[in-house]
């Protein structure tokens, strides 16, 4: 029995109730009219609402269902760009390989219808580099990777001059080395033990 019921069950043994013109008949009857009725949510609600449900987790799964794939190709793509060989720009009338404005490589020696570097061949190099000449004040060291081994070997390190020439550039320094291996290579600048920059080669 709820508290409603307790409330009329109570009242019905006041008067006038309680008198014996008002049957326990009368009295059910009162009951019965006066108990709170439940209200009951439609099953057609019910069903609309878990229709709008299932049709809500299946549009969501359809615009996601190429998410991942997206994802990896976007990684794979960023991937292979970051393995880019670095290109080539002019400067005093010279062809340097490298990134304009940063960091520069003029081959020294053989021919310029050669490969930039071929595999087991001496490499004479100058480097220029721009940038504030005050950080330029110390040496550089070259390193580096193999794309397919990840092998990290170590080119050259050598002190870097400031100078003024008809390159442009704010500094500039030289480099002699060689590489066994053909494959991408990329070639990572520390300026006083400071990561610098970094450009793309192809050794042939």
């Amino acid at each position: 029995m709820n508290s409603h019921e307790e409330i009329w069950t109570e009242q019905l043994k006041a008067s006038p109730f309680a008198g014996k013109h008002f049957t326990n008949e009368l009295r059910y009857n009162v009951m019965q009219r006066t108990k709170v009725k439940k209200r009951r949510i439609p099953v057609v609600a019910l069903s609309v609402v878990g229709l709008m449900a299932i049709v809500f987790l299946i549009g969501y799964a359809w615009l996601n269902q190429g998410l991942p794939f997206q994802s990896a190709q976007r990684s794979a793509t960023s991937a292979e760009n970051e393995w880019r060989p670095s290109g080539y720009f002019n400067a005093g009338g010279k062809s340097l390989m490298g990134k304009e404005g940063k960091i520069g490589f003029l081959k020294m020696n053989g021919s310029t219808a050669e490969p930039f570097i071929s595999r087991n061949e001496g490499i004479v190099m100058q480097i220029y580099f721009w940038g504030k000449p005050e950080q330029f004040n110390g040496k550089y060291k070259l390193m580096a990777t193999n794309k397919d081994t990840n092998e990290v070997i170590p080119l050259y390190e050598w002190p870097i001059n400031v100078v003024t020439d008809e390159i442009g550039a704010d500094a500039r320094s030289g480099a002699k080395f060689g590489i066994s291996k053909s494959g991408l290579w990329r070639f990572d600048i520390y300026v006083n033990d400071v990561y610098f920059d970094n450009v793309i080669v192809e050794v042939k």
